[in-house]
């Protein structure tokens, strides 16, 4: 900016004192004041590209004072055009300290070096856009700030410290796409923004890295945050890469396609309108608690991804839970001790379960409840843990899915290495909801076979799981071998037939064995003595057909065994007897357990 002379009658102070400011500016400076009054931009870098490795070695030529800059944002005595500061190329010297201020304009600054070890202060300070794209810095705050249209801190380094913005208020966009953040506090946070407010949205993606933790606290996001590609090198003293609890956005949560972090990633209690998308994160860390991800209580309106290569090295928490759309574990590598807690989830759409290797860690499904499960079978055991390391009671669905599905046989190991047996004083562990619910979807699905042997299976497993006394687990023996625990009633029919045959061809042996069946009654009187071989007139002949019907079949009476019994004085008689009685209790079982198979009195689901 020129100086122009003015008659000396006609120079008010103020104006004087103007001019000397003006006369005391270094030449950027005052190439500066001539810039922002006319509506330019001021580059003193002079080329189309900028070596920002260089930006260390920039001289006076470049160079203007932070006081001078807080000047033209701050005070009124320069003229500065609506459309604000705006720089490229320049060497910011000194500290440029804006706390508690109100900027009259906006500030914009490209491929800057702000020399100053300290950081940009706008602590408490009020403006409407600040942009400091590709720029170098010794740090940024900005507590509590009030940002009325955007603040781009995009492609930035961030030299010491973390970059500070906890309770700010953006009304616009928030980004620091592709910025690194190089130094933290003693924390060991990198970003800290708890309580941020942003109304168009969180960008830290597109080779963004930070070496500590980035803090989202409770920040409440209109619009999308996305960390896709991002670079957590660093955790804080707690392990976390990533703390969003109490997160809040209107739209969708990105940490994927190549997001790493070197630590837990926490979303404990978040409410994400959108999905929530980790396809192809790399979770390489774990907090003290050994989770990768730990999001408990977590709410979205869409879908949840951790597939396409997604991997964690730790515990998985989606405890108590509510999922508006998938969750997805395709192609998901699972690795911690305990892979996946789920307990208490819920799911309202499917639940694809197809890791890309076997896992061995706990699977806990206790209580969620899902519409659909989907799991492919192709896979050896559909790559679900092994025994002891699936909890499965309570967990509800609608229905299965997939390509390759179960059979039944399948879904009933499934079911059983959710179950413990009981060593080195530990009791056993076993539930019967697993199988009702398995079952109630089979006889939905009209599979009443299948509905039919899971139901088996659940009375018998409970011998082995279950913490059943003796007798108990020798009934149950009882009931399978007979007639499946009343669900195969027939069997009982079948086996008294047995019985019944057994009786029939040992009582037409017998008849034809001298004096081993003798008339029942009195036969004195009689003109010929009656034999088992040969009827006579005046006393009813020995039938074996009917005397087995007599044995054995305690609902009929053709009175074959009130006229004809078994000598014991014969040779093997009391073998006879014993029989005959053993056929008679065995006739009463397996008839009442027949009946009782029939009318659905032992059947119990």
């Amino acid at each position: 900016m020129t100086d122009r002379k003015v008659p000396a009658e006609t120079v008010r102070p103020d104006d004087l004192d103007q001019q000397q400011r003006v006369a005391r500016l270094e030449p950027p400076e005052r190439e500066l004041l001539d810039r922002v009054a006319a509506e330019e931009c001021l580059d003193l870098s002079r080329e189309a590209d900028i070596d920002r490795s260089t930006m260390a070695t920039w001289g006076a030529e470049r160079s203007i004072r932070a006081v001078v800059l807080r000047r033209l944002l701050v005070e009124n005595q320069w003229q500065v055009h609506p459309k604000g500061v705006r720089l490229r190329g320049a060497r910011i010297s000194g500290h440029l300290d804006l706390e508690s201020a109100a900027l009259r304009c906006p500030l914009v600054c490209q491929d800057c070096f702000f020399d100053s070890p300290l950081p940009v202060n706008l602590d408490y300070a009020t403006a409407s856009r600040v942009t400091l794209l590709r720029c170098n810095l010794g740090g940024f705050r900005g507590d509590t700030a009030v940002v009325t249209k955007e603040l781009d801190l995009a492609e930035s380094v961030f030299r010491a410290g973390a970059v500070r913005l906890p309770a700010a208020d953006i009304t616009g966009q928030f980004s620091l796409r592709g910025a690194k953040l190089t130094g933290t506090d003693t924390d060991g946070n990198a970003l800290v923004a708890d309580s941020l407010m942003a109304g168009k949205g969180v960008l830290l993606d597109e080779k963004f890295t930070a070496a500590g933790a980035v803090r989202l606290h409770s920040a409440d996001i209109t619009g999308p945050l996305s960390l896709r590609g991002a670079k957590l090198t660093g955790t804080d003293t707690y392990g976390n890469a990533l703390v969003a609890d109490n997160l809040k956005t209107s739209g969708d949560v990105f940490l994927d396609e190549k997001f790493t972090a070197a630590g837990a990633v926490r979303l404990h209690s978040a409410d994400i309108t959108g999905m929530l998308s980790l396809g192809g994160a790399k979770l390489t860390g774990t907090d003290t608690d050994g989770n990768a991800l730990a999001a408990d209580r977590l709410k979205t309106g869409g879908s949840v991804f951790l597939s396409q290569g997604f991997t964690a090295a730790g515990t998985v928490a989606l405890t108590v839970g509510r999922i508006g759309g998938d969750l997805s574990l395709v192609n998901a590598e699972l690795s911690g001790r305990s892979a996946l807690l789920a307990s208490g989830m819920h799911v309202d759409h499917q639940l694809c379960w197809r890791p890309k290797q076997p896992v061995v860690g706990l699977v806990d499904l206790e209580r969620a409840s899902v519409h659909r499960l989907v799991d492919d079978w192709s896979l050896p055991f559909a790559h679900w843990p092994p025994a002891e390391q699936l909890g499965l009671t309570g967990f509800m669905y609608e229905g299965f899915g997939g390509d390759h599905p179960a059979t039944w046989e399948q879904r009933r190991d499934w079911i059983r290495r959710s179950h413990t047996i009981a060593s080195g004083g530990k009791p056993a562990r076993f539930a019967s909801q697993p199988y009702q619910q398995l079952a109630c979807y089979y006889r939905q699905s009209g599979q009443d076979r299948e509905a039919r042997a899971i139901a088996i299976a659940r009375r018998n497993d409970l011998r082995k799981y279950g913490d059943l006394s003796s007798s108990r687990m020798m009934g149950s023996w009882l009931l399978d071998k007979t007639i499946k625990h009343g669900y195969q009633p027939l069997r009982a029919v079948g086996i008294l037939a047995a019985v019944y045959l057994l009786v029939f061809f040992a009582a037409w042996g017998a008849q034809h064995h001298d004096t081993a069946i003798v008339p029942a009654k009195d036969t004195k009187n009689l003109t010929h003595a009656p034999t088992a071989q040969h009827c006579t007139a005046d006393y009813p002949c020995f039938y074996p057909a009917g005397y087995a019907v007599d044995v054995v079949i305690p609902l009929l009476n053709i009175h074959q065994a009130d006229n004809w019994r078994i000598n014991s004085n014969a040779s093997w008689g009391w073998t006879w007897t014993a029989g005959t009685w053993t056929a008679t209790g065995l006739g009463w079982a397996l008839s009442t357990l027949a009946v009782a198979g029939y009318t659905g009195l032992i059947r119990k689901d």
